[in-house]
C-alpha cells in the first residue's frame, strides 16, 4: 500500500523515537499534539485535501482540529475514550464530508456504560 503516515506526538524525545523507529517517516510528517496547529499543518500539506483516514486519540479541541482534517468520504476512527465519556459534541459539519466515524467502544465490548441506577 502506497500512502503518505502523518502523526502527532506530545514531546521532542517522541518525535525522535519515531523517526528512529520509523526511518521512513520524515520530520515535516510529524506534529504537535499538544495544540491545534497541526489542523492547518496538515491541510497545507495536503493542499486542502486532509486525510483519508484518521486514528484519533486526542481530546478537546485538538479532537475537533483531526475531524477537520479528514477529507471527503475519509474515515475516523476514534480510540479515545474521553471524549465518548464526557458526551462531547463534534457538530453536524462531519456530515458534509460524507465522512465515517468509528469509535473503538463499537470495537471494544468491554467498554459498556451502564444506566442502569
Amino acid at each position: 500500500m502506497d500512502c503518505d503516515i502523518f502523526t502527532t506526538v506530545g514531546s521532542e524525545e517522541k518525535k525522535q523515537f519515531l523517526l528512529k523507529e520509523f526511518p521512513k517517516l520524515k520530520p515535516k510528517q510529524i506534529f504537535n499534539s499538544r495544540d491545534t496547529r497541526f489542523e492547518a499543518d496538515i491541510l497545507n500539506i495536503t493542499d486542502g485535501y486532509g486525510v483519508d483516514v484518521i486514528l484519533n486519540s486526542l481530546s478537546g479541541d485538538k479532537l475537533l482540529s483531526s475531524v477537520k482534517c479528514l477529507a471527503k468520504n475519509g474515515r475516523f476512527c476514534e480510540i479515545g475514550k474521553y471524549d465518548m465519556m464526557i458526551n462531547s459534541h463534534l457538530g453536524i459539519f462531519i456530515l458534509l464530508l460524507n465522512g465515517f466515524i468509528l469509535s473503538n467502544s463499537l470495537l471494544n465490548s468491554r467498554f459498556v456504560i451502564d444506566r442502569r441506577e
